[in-house]
């Protein structure tokens, strides 16, 4: 007899299903139970996706499934009813978006074959529920199994980062023994890679509810789906940006993006307007989330998302701190990082609606903006898969990456990602044991390019395209601008005004209007 506790396959990198819809139904009080008992996703609800979970209700009605919602600990699931159900016409398909579930949350939940061993199970995965008590004896039908596996290859058509399928046994062994030992596995994987045999259709009868087709997403605080059409199309190819040494510069967004990057500065209702005429378009946000600030703007083609840089430039480089924190694709500057992290869901949303909508995106910062806008765009790519970003400007940005994160971003985005440094801009040389990425575009003090230079695609090589800072160098820099902190009678630094976006955007129009 097999054991649910080995339930585990890999959806192969060929045979995604095309798009194709599914019935979807309410089952009755869900439409007034789940918003209430789900929580916020940290990882986008489309792109976020990279698992499925197959369960058991532990009880002889789709109302099992019900309960746990009504807990106030769903996760998010699909119910698959049992033949005595399915034969009084009680097919339910629920939707919970945003949700986390109790035996995640308390036994953080992971395993090695899944994810690569990633935690946060909850964020990341869908669940579907299948009516059985979880008893011994207690069979499954085939029209279960067949409508399980349909379910699966939906999911598997409208995620473009879905992988794994696995049973609740296999990450919860202690306490679980779900979708249990007379779920046929093995037939289920096989109609799920190979396609689910036909089955008898069956009429709804009152007492559901169609669920809408979300045909849009014009809601932009609407975080996650229940609608018939997958936003996945496994004939679009997704291909990796491939890094030249005599690659264009396009001048013309480098201004908008640097015009932009000064912009930022401004307060909300100016940003605002700013950009509405700017990009032809009434659909903007500011946001201001602790001290970090950006904007999106979003018109028919495209959308622009751009960091602001910090206001107190003495007393920032005065307290930069020289510090970083580890992620799967290499080290990132702590604080750099956790400037960008409490919007992340804002920008992996607009990321979701520019994928929808077929939009490209442009990405960009000055200073610390640049930072956060590289930041976001590898961040974006790693959690959320493939990202539709054409281009990364960022305009006199600190040092951010360890060596292994830079060659993750440069072949990811090869020469998309443009790097401007203004003759002894200062900022591009700290902080010290950080690195670049991206393609360099450095002017001398009479505004010619001095030098670009493309980082190699090769994971295992330093990159380095400019001078950095030793460690006491810092420190005395530190001090220095300490003082100028405290007393505005000392004189600028060169450095400093060279490290000034007007500078930048005066620059960059002269090669913009050649």
């Amino acid at each position: 007899m097999s054991d649910p506790k080995t339930y585990y396959f890999e959806l192969p990198e060929a045979g995604r299903p095309g798009l194709h819809s599914l019935d979807q139904y309410w089952y009755p009080d869900v439409q007034s139970t789940w918003e209430y008992a789900t929580s916020s996703r940290i990882f986008d609800p489309i792109f976020g996706v990279r698992a499925i979970a197959i369960h058991a209700t532990a009880g002889s009605s789709s109302w099992g499934a019900m309960s746990v919602m009504k807990g106030g600990n769903a996760s998010w699931h699909w119910l698959v009813p049992d033949e005595n159900e399915k034969a009084h016409g009680k097919f339910a398909w629920a939707c919970a978006p945003e949700a986390r579930a109790a035996w995640h949350i308390r036994n953080a939940v992971s395993h090695p074959y899944i994810n690569e061993g990633q935690n946060k199970i909850n964020h990341w995965s869908l669940g579907v529920e299948v009516v059985n008590r979880q008893v011994e004896g207690d069979s499954f039908s085939d029209w279960q199994v067949d409508m399980t596996a349909k379910i699966v290859r939906y999911a598997w058509a409208k995620y473009p980062n879905l992988k794994y399928v696995f049973s609740h046994a296999l990450v919860d062994p202690h306490r679980r023994s779900d979708p249990g030992r007379n779920f046929d596995w093995a037939s289920f994987k096989s109609r799920v890679i190979s396609g689910p045999r036909e089955t008898e259709s069956f009429a709804m009868t009152s007492g559901f509810e169609d669920v809408e087709s979300v045909k849009t997403l014009q809601a932009v605080k609407q975080n996650s789906l229940c609608g018939e059409d997958p936003l996945f199309d496994s004939s679009v190819s997704q291909e990796r940006a491939i890094l030249t040494q005599d690659s264009d510069i396009d001048w013309d967004m480098s201004l908008i993006l640097a015009e932009a990057s000064q912009a930022v500065y401004s307060d909300e209702d100016t940003v605002k307007a700013w950009a509405k005429e700017k990009f032809n378009t009434q659909q903007v946000e500011f946001f201001d989330r602790k001290d970090t600030q950006f904007f999106i703007a979003e018109n028919e083609k495209n959308t622009f998302i751009v960091f602001r840089g910090t206001k107190g430039f003495d007393d920032w480089i005065a307290n930069l701190k020289i510090n970083r924190t580890k992620k799967p694709y290499g080290k990132i500057h702590k604080g750099f990082f956790k400037a960008f992290s409490v919007v992340q869901s804002e920008v992996f949303a607009a990321l979701t609606r520019a994928r929808v909508f077929n939009r490209e995106v442009y990405i960009g910062g000055h200073s610390l903006g640049g930072a956060l806008a590289a930041i976001a765009a590898a961040h974006s790519h790693y959690e959320i898969g493939s990202t539709p970003i054409k281009g990364i400007y960022t305009f006199g940005m600190p040092r951010s990456f360890s060596r292994s994160a830079v060659n993750f971003i440069n072949s990811t985005f090869g020469s998309n990602f443009v790097r401007f440094v203004n003759d002894d801009d200062i900022v591009p040389k700290i902080p010290p044991f950080s690195r670049h990425a991206g393609k360099l575009v450095k002017f001398n003090k009479r505004g010619e390019i001095k030098k670009i230079e493309a980082p190699k695609i090769t994971r295992n090589e330093s990159v380095i395209v400019d001078d950095s800072m030793s460690e006491d160098e810092f420190k005395n820099l530190q001090k220095r601008h300490a003082k100028r902190s405290q007393n505005r009678a000392v004189q600028e630094f060169a450095s400093a005004s060279d490290h000034m976006i007007a500078r930048y955007i005066d620059i960059i129009r002269t090669f913009a209007e050649k």
